[in-house]
């Protein structure tokens, strides 16, 4: 989960969210797992790089693939429910943003 949520922070600019920010990351990290799920389930993506091993019982972890890391466009986003939800955030902070006057 932490390195879900740690690859959401590093794409994100905290003031442009504002008091959202948390929440956005949030469901920018449930997106990135889910894809993650589902290279893994339907064989679309090989694991990215090992994180953890054990022995004993034997243990391994995997990163999150390349695939899903580079899948960050609005039509990727809105492939999932938690995309859904962050775009949805994301596009009322625009709304927030400064404004262009044109005077005269």
């Amino acid at each position: 989960m932490d390195l879900f949520l740690g690859m959401a922070a590093a794409r994100m600019n905290a003031p442009a969210f504002g008091a959202l920010y948390g929440q956005a990351a949030a469901y920018l990290a449930a997106h990135l797992m889910t894809l993650s799920g589902r290279a893994l389930e339907d064989g679309s993506a090989a694991p990215g790089a090992l994180r953890s091993i054990s022995t004993g019982d034997q243990s391994r972890s995997f990163g999150p693939t390349a695939s899903v890391v580079a899948t960050l466009g609005d039509a990727a986003l809105a492939s999932t429910v938690y995309g859904e939800q962050f775009l949805s955030i994301r596009n009322s902070r625009a709304a927030a943003g400064p404004y262009l006057v044109r005077v005269g």
